[in-house]
C-alpha cells in the first residue's frame, strides 16, 4: 500500500493542510485537503472517500471534489461512513443551501456521489482494502481505522482523547506496520485538550503505553501554532520510532 499524506494538521494556513490521506491513488481517508493537494486528474482517480467524523477539517473539501468531478466520471464517487455521519454530511453539506446535493445531480439515477453505510466494529471492504472502524473518544461520534491488505496493516486513530477500544484491537494484529496518532496540543494546554477531547503529548505517551509492541508512529493533527512545542515534547517520549507527520510524505506499507 502507498499512503500519501495530502494534509495532516489540526489547522490550516499557507503551509499546512487539513487531514487527508490517499491510499494507492484511489481511496481517500478523510477529506480535509483533497482538492487543495491533488490535481484535477488525480481527483478524478479517487473512487472512494472514508470519513471518520463530521468536523470540517475532515470533510471540507468533499463538496468541492464533487463539484470538480461533476460529469467527468462514469461511476459515482462513493462516500463511506457510519449511518449517522452519512446523514450529517448529507444534511449539513449537500443540502442545496450550503452546497448542491450531488447525490441527486445530474440525476438520482446517475448521481455524482453516493453514500455508502459502513459498520463500526465489524470488517468491511473498500476497493482492495480490508478495513475495520472502531469508536474512539471525541466530541462527536468518531471512528479510528485499521486498514489491511495482504496481511499488512496500518492504524489511523482519527481525532480522539484518551481511548481504549482501538488499542485492544491493535494488540490483536499480527504485524501492524504504522500508526498515525493524533496530538493537537502541548501539555500546557491539557485543559483545552480534555474539553475538546484531543490528545496532548502526555496523552500520546498514555496511548502508546497501551500498545504491547513498539509500532512506528507518526503524530498528526498538531495545531500549526504549537508545532514547535509539540515536536520538542514528542522528542522526550521514550519510543524508538516516533515523530511528527509531515504533509506530502509517502509511506509504503
Amino acid at each position: 500500500m502507498e499512503i500519501r499524506i495530502l494534509g495532516c494538521y489540526g489547522g490550516a494556513d499557507d503551509e499546512h493542510r487539513l487531514t487527508s490521506f490517499l491510499v494507492d491513488g484511489t481511496i481517500a481517508i478523510d477529506a480535509g485537503a483533497l482538492t487543495v493537494a491533488l490535481t484535477l486528474e488525480e481527483q478524478l482517480a479517487v473512487n472512494d472517500v472514508y470519513i471518520s467524523h463530521s468536523h470540517l477539517d475532515h470533510t471540507s473539501t468533499l463538496p468541492f471534489l464533487a463539484d470538480n468531478i461533476y460529469g467527468m466520471r462514469e461511476e459515482p464517487l462513493r462516500v463511506h461512513a457510519h449511518a449517522q455521519l452519512l446523514e450529517e454530511v448529507h444534511v449539513n453539506l449537500f443540502n442545496d443551501i450550503i452546497w448542491p446535493d450531488f447525490s441527486q445531480l445530474p440525476s438520482a439515477a446517475e448521481p455524482t456521489l453516493v453514500f455508502v453505510e459502513t459498520p463500526v466494529g465489524k470488517p468491511f471492504r473498500i476497493g482492495h482494502l480490508d478495513l475495520r472502524a472502531l469508536w474512539v473518544d471525541h466530541v462527536v461520534p468518531t471512528t479510528g481505522l485499521i486498514v489491511t491488505e495482504g496481511g499488512r496493516s496500518w492504524v489511523y486513530s482519527s481525532d480522539t482523547g484518551d481511548t481504549d477500544r482501538i488499542w485492544d484491537e491493535v494488540n490483536k494484529l499480527d504485524d501492524p506496520r504504522l500508526l498515525f496518532l493524533e496530538c493537537s496540543y502541548p501539555e500546557r494546554l491539557s485543559e483545552l485538550a480534555d474539553a475538546s477531547k484531543h490528545l496532548t503529548t502526555a496523552g500520546v505517551a498514555r496511548q502508546l503505553s497501551k500498545i504491547y509492541r513498539e509500532i512506528p508512529t507518526r503524530i498528526y493533527h498538531a495545531k500549526p501554532v504549537y508545532l514547535e512545542e509539540i515536536e520538542a515534547e514528542i522528542a522526550r517520549i521514550d519510543h524508538p520510532d516516533l515523530r511528527l507527520l509531515r504533509q506530502d510524505e509517502i509511506f509504503i506499507v
